[in-house]
């Protein structure tokens, strides 16, 4: 059991580590939001949104830092792209989340619910539970989110009342010999061929069937590289693809040990909530508002600002800081992301070293809806 526990900390370490800006599947609603009716986008009748302060917990050194060669490494598999021009995007109440006190708001998983999910997942993998608990992840906040434990011969399999599923080999799953997977072992070739192997073998778990690779280059400070083994279930079109990208995806975990798989991550939030498709700013406003200071961001530099020189690149993300499980705020809602490039004196003086032609970014975030429909509860 204290080597399941151990298991567990290690992968949400590793997970809080590698950054992503997340996917998702939206249940039963019509996907085609693109309109080219500009008149008619203004007469719709859409609620306001009363956004909560964003639930963000202080880091425990410095501003989150993202480093990389150059910007794309950090967003070049994102769905979306500067030149995509989309109208209306879709926002969802979101059903379990933290309030700025840390506790947990909507509605909690009841222990049978967990139960009857843990034994539909051994089904589909066919293994027999040998025993199930029901556990609270062990962070520090005042309420937390639980998940059911169920212990099997060869796995375990933890359903969160987040929306994160997950299996844990014992003893990992050793791939084909062909097959290079792993934390350091790997180019970004070799990761992308492994998960297609792997999408292949195990997304039925978790009822997927078409699964697009999203691995991302994670440096360190000091030059060492992971290749984020990230994928997204495959949309229709954009819209599906960039929800899928933040609200559906799967993490495949190596081993220590070369060429074997630990575990597998599902992180689907629950969209059934919609509120409504919304018009969304383009790049351009978003930038201006950026530049006035309409922005959210866990930067800690104070005399690092956005200016027109030192932004490096953008994505559109429903996710704050490598957010996995989207339960820092109420409402989820587009954002532009902009990377602002940390200037090296300022890293200087933080005494953060880093390697020659390696890049540092801090992301600075603006609503992508019209302001109009926001309120921000005090």
């Amino acid at each position: 059991m204290k080597l399941l526990k151990c298991l567990e900390l290690i992968i949400m370490t590793i997970v809080t580590f590698l950054f992503i800006s997340c996917a998702g599947e939206s249940n039963n609603q019509d996907m085609s939001y693109e309109s080219n009716n500009q008149d008619m986008v203004y007469k719709l009748n859409l609620p306001e949104l009363k956004l909560n302060p964003i639930y963000m917990p202080k880091p425990k050194s410095n501003s989150t830092i993202y480093y990389a060669y150059d910007v794309s490494q950090l967003t070049k598999n994102n769905p979306w792209s500067e030149t995509d021009i989309i109208e209306m995007l879709p926002v969802f109440e979101n059903k379990i989340y933290y309030n700025k006190e840390g506790n947990i708001i909507g509605k909690r998983m009841t222990t049978d619910e967990g139960i009857k999910k843990a034994e539909e997942f051994a089904s589909i993998a066919s293994v027999t539970i040998d025993s199930i608990n029901m556990e609270s992840f062990d962070v520090d906040l005042i309420d937390m989110i639980k998940y059911i434990q169920a212990d099997c011969e060869y796995m375990t399999i933890h359903i969160g009342e987040d929306g994160v599923n997950s299996v844990i080999f014992k003893h990992g799953e050793l791939l084909q010999e062909n097959i290079k997977f792993g934390f350091f072992n790997a180019n970004e070739y070799d990761t992308i061929t492994a998960l297609y192997y792997l999408s292949s073998k195990y997304a039925y778990f978790f009822d997927i069937e078409d699964l697009v690779p999203a691995v991302r280059s994670v440096y360190t400070n000091d030059g060492k590289v992971v290749f984020n083994p990230l994928t997204y279930k495959k949309g229709g079109n954009l819209i599906e693809n960039i929800l899928n990208y933040n609200f559906n995806m799967l993490l495949f975990m190596p081993s220590i040990e070369n060429n074997k798989l630990q575990s597998i991550i599902h992180y689907q939030t629950d969209l059934s909530q919609k509120i409504g498709d919304y018009p969304i700013i383009d790049i351009h406003q978003a930038k201006n508002l950026l530049l006035q200071g309409n922005f959210i961001s866990t930067n800690t530099f104070e005399t690092l600002l956005p200016n027109e020189y030192n932004i490096a690149g953008i994505e559109l993300t429903y996710k704050f800081n490598g957010d996995y499980t989207c339960t820092n705020i109420n409402i989820l809602i587009p954002y532009y992301c902009f990377y602002i490039e940390v200037p090296l004196e300022m890293l200087d003086e933080t005494q953060i070293p880093i390697v020659d032609g390696l890049k540092a970014y801090i992301q600075f975030f603006v609503p992508a809806v019209e302001n109009k429909y926001i309120d921000v509860i005090a």
